[in-house]
């Protein structure tokens, strides 16, 4: 995280959870040690239920939840509880950057397939920049590896990887000998979308209307498209992220969608 920015530490909830109350207080004292960050502890609790309001334009830009549970779904469950609460501040934003520390009570589970659905559930949200922060270990046997994987995805790789979730990476690991050390060293938060974004499809509808949409034409029985400026510039913008243009049908008996209002517009 940038320093001097404020952090948002997601971590209480409707339990009480002793163990995992004095991670958060552990962890919000080693951020606060720093003297880089600001520190705000957030989450849904019977004692907490109305989130303070503030001020729009302080949008945060530095996530962290602890999503803590005895088994995969507990883990889901929790991260689903802490994000909604989140949302409902007016200081929320979704491009911010995301840390996701999955706690499990289990030494039996797969680290890629709980990273995966987590993944997938904050991607529904929009929020992309974010990684999953998970104990690799499938047994109590591997626990002495004590090696912490972190998790993300990248859309847009391809044609057939564009916006479903079909493998997540670890984009570093975090080795616990000594003082602790990350692997590789890697960005934990690289640039995901860029311009080129490998053909992957943009569905557009419209109808045909005077000089901005002409009509349409059919290039076979599932594929047509349209000319005329408005089309003309959006296949410009295709064209320039390498994307693959689709047109939906046009409506039937020459309709159109929406409300004509009162000054004019639709």
């Amino acid at each position: 995280f940038p320093p001097f920015d404020t952090v948002i530490l997601s971590i209480y909830d409707n339990l009480d959870h002793n163990n995992l109350l004095s991670i958060g207080q552990a962890l919000a004292q080693e951020i606060h040690l720093t003297d880089q960050w600001s520190i705000i502890l957030s989450g849904p609790s019977d004692t907490n239920s109305n989130l303070l309001i503030e001020p729009e334009y302080e949008k945060h830009d530095n996530y962290i939840i602890i999503a803590h549970g005895a088994d995969e779904d507990d883990v889901y469950y929790d991260m689903v509880d802490k994000v909604e609460f989140l949302k409902q501040s007016s200081t929320w934003n979704a491009r911010s950057r995301f840390v996701v520390l999955v706690i499990l009570g289990s030494y039996d589970y797969n680290s890629s397939d709980i990273a995966k659905r987590l993944l997938e559930e904050l991607w529904f949200g929009k929020i992309l920049n974010v990684i999953v922060v998970i104990k690799q270990t499938v047994n109590a046997q591997a626990e002495a590896e004590k090696r912490l994987d972190v998790y993300t995805w990248f859309p847009y790789q391809d044609s057939d990887r564009c916006l479903t979730i079909d493998e997540v990476v670890v984009i570093d690991s975090w080795l616990t000998e000594g003082n602790g050390y990350f692997q590789t060293n890697s960005n934990l938060f690289p640039e995901k979308i860029n311009s080129n974004l490998h053909q992957c499809p943009v569905i557009a509808a419209t109808f045909p209307i005077d000089f901005v949409v002409g009509p349409p034409i059919i290039l076979s029985e599932s594929e047509l498209t349209y000319d005329g400026i408005e089309v003309q510039l959006i296949k410009f913008v295709v064209e320039a992220l390498n994307l693959t243009m689709k047109f939906r049908p046009p409506p039937p008996n020459n309709g159109k969608w929406g409300t004509l209002l009162p000054n004019g517009t639709v």
